[in-house]
């Protein structure tokens, strides 16, 4: 290993024997980046940069926007994305989402210290796991909007997401205004859901699988069908709420809390 500014570069090679006392000896060099923290890629471009090891980060005192389809460890995706806002904003518009599947190699995405607005409402929630380690931390969320089930966070098929310390306003026109869960597994502690709003089931979460809720609060959560707040296919769930506060939550049908 050589290590020269940024780079890091790996040295090999290899004796290859032909007989007859003659060999040829076959050397390789392969350049990477070390480690890196990096600004928050707008471009595809800016992508191209960025692997499994760097740390993003928001600059506070510039406004960083989302506008891209990020499918994580497909095409020139890096496999991880580990964003730390340090208190720094991100704008959200239409048809930027963040995708990590563990199918494609993708094993987690890392959240804090993050204030996330969304511009516009969108068709799909703008962070989606299937399988992999999603974790969202001191971080908010407010203004997002989306057409299909999870106004912010879908996860499905076994992903695993931990939400602590997070403050969040969204609502969804299907199910799960703030966090949609099918089949997954979900933490939230010490957190907050304020004016969520679904127009199906669940006005914070909709959630099938494992389902622990500590230390949260919501107020003025509400569902057009059941669950103002939380809202639990029972025939597929475990769930667990724990020192929590609801406060003017209401649904159309059943629970206007649960």
């Amino acid at each position: 290993f050589l290590a020269a500014g940024p780079m890091l570069h790996v040295v090999g090679g290899s004796n290859e024997g032909y007989g007859r006392g003659m060999n040829t000896i076959t050397s390789e060099v392969y350049s990477i980046y070390a480690p890196q923290q990096l600004a928050w890629p707008t471009t595809t471009l800016g992508w191209l940069n960025v692997y499994d090891w760097d740390k993003l980060h928001l600059d506070p005192a510039v406004a960083s926007h989302a506008t891209l389809d990020v499918q994580l460890c497909e095409r020139m995706w890096p496999c991880h994305m580990d964003l730390n806002g340090h208190g720094g904003s991100l704008a959200i518009h239409a048809g930027s989402k963040v995708v990590c599947r563990l199918g494609s190699g993708c094993q987690k995405v890392t959240l804090s210290g993050i204030d996330v607005s969304c511009v516009e409402p969108a068709s799909e929630p703008w962070l989606r796991t299937e399988g992999a380690v999603l974790r969202m931390a001191s971080s908010s969320v407010s203004g997002c909007t989306s057409v299909a089930d999870g106004g912010f966070i879908d996860a499905r098929d076994g992903a695993s997401v931990v939400v602590s310390r997070v403050s969040m306003q969204a609502s969804s026109r299907g199910s799960a205004g703030a966090i949609y869960v099918s089949e997954a597994s979900l933490l939230v502690s010490d957190s907050e859901f304020i004016d969520c709003s679904a127009a199906a089931y669940g006005g914070a979460i909709s959630a099938s699988g494992v389902l622990q809720v500590v230390n949260t609060t919501f107020v003025r959560c509400s569902a057009g069908a059941e669950g103002g707040s939380i809202f639990v296919a029972e025939s597929y769930s475990d769930l667990v709420v724990s020192e929590c506060e609801f406060v003017s939550c209401a649904s159309v049908g059943g629970g206007g809390a649960i």
